[in-house]
Parts: C-alpha cells; structure tokens; sequence
C-alpha cells in the first residue's frame, strides 16, 4: 500500500512551501498507513521524501536531547521554526493588487481571492485597527514611489502606519527640493555684475546666424546694396530710408510683445546685498525712460516737418 500511494513533493523552505509540505505530509501518512508506526521510522520516512535542501537543514538542527533527533513532532517543529515568518503587508499588497488575469476564468480568479486571504491573517485585526489596516493597505498599493514601497514592504508589520506617513511625508519633501534645483538655470554670477539666463546669449547668437545668409535691408538673399528692393523704401516702424520695416533694428521697433519677452526672460539675482526687486525696477525704468524719451524726439521731428 505505501508503494502505490504517490509521495509528497520535496520541502520548500519558505513560509507558504512549508505549509504545503505539511498539509502533504499529513496526507501522506494517513494514506500509506504510517500513522501507527514508531516516531522514529516516521522520520526516516520524512527525511526520504523531504529533498536534499531540507535534509541539509535537519543536519544543522541542534537538540536538547539526542533522542529528540527521532521525535517526528519535534523534528516538525524544527522546520517549522527555521522556515521564514510571513510577511503580512506583502502578503495583503498581493491580495489588494492581485486583478484578474487576461482569459482567466472568474471561477478561478475568485478561487485564487479565497485562498489569498489565508496567509494575510485578516482575522488577527481587532474592530479598532480595522481603519488603520485598510488605511495603511491603499498606502502601499497606491504609493507610485517604487523604492519607498519595496523599503515598506520590507520592514513589514514591524512599522507603523503613523512611521510609515512620516517616511512618505519626509521622500515627498526631499523630492520636492531636488524638483526645484534640478529647474534652476545654472548662472555664472561675477561680483558686482548681475547675471543673466545663458539662454540671451544663445538668442542673440542665434539671431546673429541666421542674418549671415540674408541681406540686411531687404531680408532677402545677399546681393549689393545698390541693387536692394529696399534702397528707396522707408521704413514703416522707424521712418527712416534704406531698409524694410521687417528688418529694422532700431531699439524703438521693438513690438511690446517682444519687451515683455526680453523682460520676462531677463533674470536678475541678488549680489553683494542688492535687493533682486529693486534691481529689475531699476532697469526697468530705465528703459522706459530712454524710450520715451526716443518717442518725444522721433514727435518733435514730425512736428518740425509738418510746419509750413
């Protein structure tokens, strides 16, 4: 009879391997009609059909007694100790994120969420803690920092939910922080001189070259200056002749969109104790200052022309 009745598989040394093996190995005896043998024969029986990983474990078990090496309870409850704990979070982190499979069948899908709840121990959690084990569940599924989540995983139940926010709170500042380094222009301030965005330096240098290819009173292709469209033509923006309004390059052309631009893209930072504020209204008035004072000359001008 023992021969015809197939034996267990071999013993996982693992929290869920363990109890596999022993609702098999239970099995197992009552089948092949070994309950009634002697303690000793049942643990030469278990080491037969254990596997090699676990025989080498029994070979490191120490014992109180010699005899205890024969007990088939103890020698079970050796490898039940030296088995890992479970881990209750990764255990309901994989029934809270387990979803159903592609063509699974919902029978076996709902099978697989009955038998999941085994090994998270749901019915250790008393009415009060109920809240906070929920609670503390969403956290760690919905948690979209992968690294902080595996550390959560492993520290397990021995972290608390109140730790566990403050580890959260504490990545999402230092997150925060390097956001905002990351997003600063790097400058290269000079003692006394106001830095400005490298990104001025590249416009102009930009604009520099693409003029080289063009001519640069018509906007044309490069040709003599004395075959220019524009050589009669005057300017629409500073009135003057020689040059189209679309390449005119007179300060006061400037469209004000343009200004707000060469504003807004002008940073000015605090050196030697110069308050940042002031500074950018410093030369913000200066600039208003010199165009209005181009607007009252460029009037004056009309005005001279206009009198008979």
């Amino acid at each position: 009879m023992p021969d015809t009745v197939p034996r267990p598989p071999p013993l996982e040394l693992s929290a869920d391997g363990w109890k596999r093996f022993e609702f098999d190995w239970k099995n197992y005896l009552v089948a092949a009609e070994l309950t009634k043998k002697p303690s000793a024969v049942k643990v030469a029986i278990l080491l037969s059909v254990c596997g090699p990983e676990a025989q080498d474990r029994f070979k490191s078990f120490t014992w109180n007694e010699d005899n205890d090496a024969c007990d088939i309870d103890k020698v079970m409850k050796k490898f039940e100790e030296c088995t890992p704990v479970e881990n209750t979070t990764v255990e309901r982190f994989k029934f809270n994120s387990r979803q159903q499979k592609p063509g699974e069948p919902i029978k076996e899908y709902v099978a697989e969420l009955r038998r999941l709840p085994v090994t998270c121990k749901f019915e250790n959690i008393s009415s009060d803690d109920i809240m906070n084990q929920l609670i503390w569940d969403k956290i760690v599924v919905g948690l979209p920092d992968a690294t902080l989540r595996t550390r959560l995983l492993e520290e397990g139940s021995e972290i608390t939910l109140n730790k566990a926010i403050q580890m959260i709170a504490c990545s999402e500042q230092v997150r925060l922080q390097c956001t905002v380094l990351d997003s600063k222009d790097s400058t290269y301030p000079v003692a006394g001189v106001p830095a400005v965005k490298r990104s001025d330096f590249e416009k102009k240098k930009k604009y520099k070259r693409s003029d080289e290819g063009n001519c640069l009173y018509c906007g044309g292709m490069k040709h003599a200056k004395l075959v220019c469209p524009a050589k009669n033509r005057r300017c629409y923006k500073c009135k003057k002749l020689g040059h189209y309004g679309k390449v005119c390059r007179s300060k006061f052309s400037e469209s004000s969109k343009e200004v707000k631009q060469k504003i807004s893209s002008t940073r000015v930072l605090a050196i030697n104790g110069i308050d940042r504020k002031s500074a950018v209204t410093s030369i913000f008035r200066k600039w208003i200052d010199r165009t209005v004072l181009r607007y009252k000359r460029l009037v004056g001008m009309t005005c001279i022309r206009k009198v008979p």
